[in-house]
């Protein structure tokens, strides 16, 4: 069956998930993050007053991927969003990349199949981060098939770091001032432990709200959303605190979830002496040698906006990393009137939340 791109339909199924199978299923792909775990998908939709269908995708009977799907109903008949954030997840462990590929237009076609043509939806997708070459692979996939740029929707760009290295090669790859105010650090008495305890994320909380206040800033998911979903979490999905001290204090921490094959960096903050002291520089640093401990292939150091902040993009540029834009956010609307209808509703949505964020 042709689809509305031209791209063949190939035949799959969507099998709604239970959470033993979720959790079971996740940990056969590499790009799984904490972004589809399944308690994080139910706070976001508590959040932001959705629902979430949690999918496994079936073909010829065998799971080849999985998708978690934030379906937001739009006021005034406007229709509403299918939305995927880290997903469809289909990078399977041991699967070459053109195979995973192939997968990947399978599950996008079943989606566009369920969400677009039967519940006339607008399915909007943001992907997984991957390679450079994963990353625009998926990218034209998705334009292949009608996709287009989501207005007024954030993407997602970060520095990610090849620990699939020594650490000698990884440090010595670091500029010569991220590598000295990392010596500074150490030679000043700064120390760096992992800790998933509530206790480190209270600390987590305190450091990152103090942050806010200092810089003025907003975040939608703060630290206490997040010690929050820690303790839901199943062992297997738990995040860690890196926690940075000096003299005895905490000065610093950084969160991170080390899942699929990537560690993924979260929030951050330090105190006034922690950035004097240089800890955010010790907090990278153990996390690179986390992720290489893991044996996994990147650590993403969590998102960069080189304009709105180019402080933290210089400093997450020194490591000489990897700069990566994850695929999309792309969409695919039902028809042209339904797109014009629900960019306006979308706008007043929008617009309401943020008067009820800052009241």
């Amino acid at each position: 069956m042709e689809g509305e791109s031209g791209v063949s339909a190939r035949t799959a199924v969507l099998e709604p998930a239970s959470v033993d199978a979720w959790r079971a299923e996740s940990a056969r792909f590499d790009d799984f993050s904490y972004r589809a775990l399944w308690e994080y998908a139910d706070a976001l939709a508590g959040l932001y007053g959705a629902r979430s269908d949690r999918l496994l995708i079936r073909e010829g009977g065998a799971v080849i991927g999985m998708a978690e799907v934030r379906v937001r109903t739009l006021p005034l008949g406007a229709g509403g969003v299918a939305y995927l954030s880290g997903g469809p997840v289909v990078r399977e462990r041991g699967v070459a990349d053109d195979e995973a590929l192939r997968r990947f237009g399978v599950a996008v076609d079943a989606l566009i199949n369920e969400y677009v043509r039967r519940r006339k939806l607008t399915l909007r997708v943001l992907c997984p981060l991957g390679s450079a070459e994963w990353n625009a692979a998926l990218h034209g996939a998705l334009a292949a098939r009608g996709f287009a740029p989501a207005e007024g929707v954030r993407g997602y760009r970060t520095i990610a770091i090849d620990t699939a290295r020594t650490l000698d090669d990884i440090g010595a790859s670091f500029n010569k001032t991220w590598r000295k105010y990392l010596r500074r650090a150490e030679r000043d008495g700064v120390t760096t432990r992992r800790d998933q305890s509530d206790d480190a994320f209270t600390h987590a909380v305190g450091l990152h709200d103090a942050l806010r206040d200092r810089k003025g800033f907003g975040v939608s998911l703060d630290g206490a959303f997040y010690r929050a979903l820690q303790r839901e979490l199943a062992p297997e999905h738990r995040m860690t605190v890196i926690l940075a001290e000096l003299d005895g204090q905490v000065v610093g921490m950084n969160l991170v979830s080390p899942l699929g094959d990537t560690l993924a960096g979260i929030i951050g903050a330090t105190t006034r002496e922690g950035a004097e002291k240089n800890a955010a520089y010790l907090l990278e640093w153990d996390a690179v040698k986390m992720a290489v401990e893991l044996g996994l292939k990147r650590y993403d150091l969590g998102g960069i906006d080189p304009e709105e902040n180019p402080g933290v993009y210089t400093f997450k540029k020194g490591t000489h990393g990897d700069d990566l834009t994850a695929a999309g956010p792309l969409e695919l609307d039902p028809g042209a009137l339904r797109r014009v209808i629900r960019h306006a509703s979308e706008r007043a949505y929008k617009a309401v939340r943020r008067m009820r964020t800052k009241a």
